[in-house]
């Protein structure tokens, strides 16, 4: 930098015309510019993955009552092609504790397969903090939807008194 510097100030003692110079910064401030925007895109490329989570939408009622009755059809989500479950996540949310007596039961079912998974809520659920229940990998028909079904959906039922829950669920696929 002290170099183009000194042959700015002097550049026919150097033998070299201010032209070059400012060409050559010119050059440079461009390759820099290039650098950073580089570096800036790279912040904002997602991540390669073969997969996709599938949104579910809240169908009914998404805060649970304890009540005797089943709730189905509590979230439901589209199937618009041939997939393939990998993984099932949820938090779950109740201001009382749940016990092998009181707990919630949460099925994923194919319209086509029927009941695809179950989980209870009683894994490590703590009172009036929202857990993130242990995600679930094994499906029946291998976690396999054909583009013919139509939807996929999650029902709850209560055992005992569990209380009233609060949720939010996905589905991971290929």
């Amino acid at each position: 930098m002290k170099d183009d510097d000194n042959r700015m100030k002097h550049p026919r003692k150097h033998g070299i015309d201010i032209s070059t110079i400012r060409s050559e910064r010119s050059a440079r401030d461009s390759a820099r510019q290039t650098v950073l925007t580089e570096r800036q895109s790279e912040r904002f490329k997602l991540p390669e993955t073969p997969g996709y989570y599938i949104p579910f939408q809240g169908y009914g009622a998404t805060n649970l009552s304890a009540l005797p009755v089943a709730a189905t059809g509590l979230m439901i989500a589209p199937v618009h092609k041939d997939v393939t479950l990998l993984l099932w996540t949820m938090l779950f949310y109740s201001p009382v504790a749940q016990s092998g007596v009181n707990l919630w039961t949460f099925n994923l079912i194919n319209d086509a397969l029927g009941v695809m998974a179950t989980r209870t809520s009683i894994a490590a659920v703590v009172a009036g903090t929202w857990t993130k229940l242990p995600p679930i990998s094994i499906f029946t028909n291998d976690g396999l939807i054909a583009e013919t079904s139509k939807y996929i959906y999650m029902d709850a039922a209560p055992t005992g008194a569990p209380g009233s829950c609060s949720l939010a669920t996905s589905v991971y696929a290929v």
